[in-house]
């Protein structure tokens, strides 16, 4: 395959039909890395040549759907039934409708559950948020008694000042007569 690959032109059916092939041969012999890079270098050679035939981006779905990617794992599942439809290829409608539904419904839930998070994620900002404003409102009160407080303990203390400065007049007067 390496050698087929070097000879022929990046991109051609050929090219698509020679990654893809590869592509199974890594998948068997467990190197999967090497696998999901030939099958995007087949869909994308697919995809360029506006080739309908899609058991690249079937491949990559289910791929993706192992790896709980499951939002690639849709896209591709798109794409391929777009293929599908527009090709009318039908032994590759059947093969990518019985995964179609089971990605569907993963990536449904996960979308849901992501949704849900959201919700729960405004709902506690919202409520911290509220709290929030509570708090300032405290201390903009508890600000305002202790400021009538300074201000009544300075008019107690002027007060005391005055009281203290006639004692100490009326004890001088005591003291002189």
């Amino acid at each position: 395959f390496k050698e087929l690959l070097e000879i022929e032109e990046v991109g051609t059916p050929n090219y698509a039909m020679i990654t893809h092939s590869y592509s199974r041969l890594c998948h068997h012999q467990k190197k999967y890395d090497e696998e999901k890079k030939y099958l995007m270098l087949s869909a994308i050679a697919d995809t360029r040549n506006a080739t309908r035939e899609n058991a690249s981006l079937q491949s990559l779905a289910l791929i993706a759907y192992d790896e709980q990617n499951l939002a690639d794992a849709f896209k591709f599942t798109q794409s391929a039934i777009d293929d599908v439809i527009s090709s009318g290829i039908h032994f590759r409608a059947i093969e990518i409708y019985k995964f179609n539904s089971i990605i569907n419904t993963a990536y449904q839930t996960e979308e849901a559950r992501s949704k849900s998070n959201l919700i729960t994620f405004l709902i506690s900002t919202s409520i911290i948020l509220f709290l929030l404003v509570l708090l300032v409102i405290c201390i903009y009160i508890q600000m305002r008694k202790i400021l009538k407080i300074k201000r009544a303990l300075v008019q107690s203390n002027e007060k005391l000042l005055l009281l203290l400065i006639l004692l100490l007049v009326f004890l001088l007067i005591f003291v002189l007569i």
